[in-house]
């Protein structure tokens, strides 16, 4: 079962200023984008950051954003994982840039409305089932190459 949350214009444009206080903050001590991307976007940071909100919004736990503590988990000990396509899936790095220990909510974000899909232990998104290497034809990730769950392989969110 899907959770809908609906984030205010504060909540949003919150969400917003901890992404450029995280990409501020990565420019400042030259950090690398470690997914293969080419550069660090404010649009990535900005999805994991509204995802984190809505999860914690929906679960009543506070959200500090936790800029600058690359170590802590997105909302007490869960994982949240954003994506701006309805039908998108949840995305799982290898280990160790990921725990197969935690756990991974997919939360799909259109505007202001946000829906928590469900959710997958890192050790069962990380089936080599899911790989998907980012460059071959057909690959959604675009030269990011991840674990890709669907959502129908989500355990739901209740």
């Amino acid at each position: 079962m899907t959770a809908v949350v609906d984030l205010t214009e504060h909540e949003q444009q919150f969400a917003y200023f901890v992404a450029c206080q995280r990409l501020a903050q990565n420019v400042t001590k030259r950090r690398v984008n470690k997914h293969g991307r080419a550069i660090d976007s404010l649009d990535d940071h900005a999805r994991g950051c509204i995802s984190e909100m809505a999860l914690a919004k929906r679960l009543d736990r506070f959200w500090s954003g936790a800029v600058g503590n690359l170590k802590a988990k997105d909302v007490g000990e869960l994982q949240a994982r954003g994506t701006y396509y309805q039908n998108g899936g949840l995305i799982v790095h290898p280990a160790p840039d990921d725990s197969p220990d935690d756990r991974y909510f997919l939360v799909t974000i259109q505007h202001l409305r946000c829906c928590i899909v469900g959710w997958q232990w890192g050790r069962v998104a990380m089936d080599p089932k899911y790989w998907d290497d980012g460059v071959s034809p057909g690959s959604k990730m675009r030269n990011r190459p991840a674990f890709l769950v669907p959502q129908d392989a989500l355990e739901p969110f209740v």
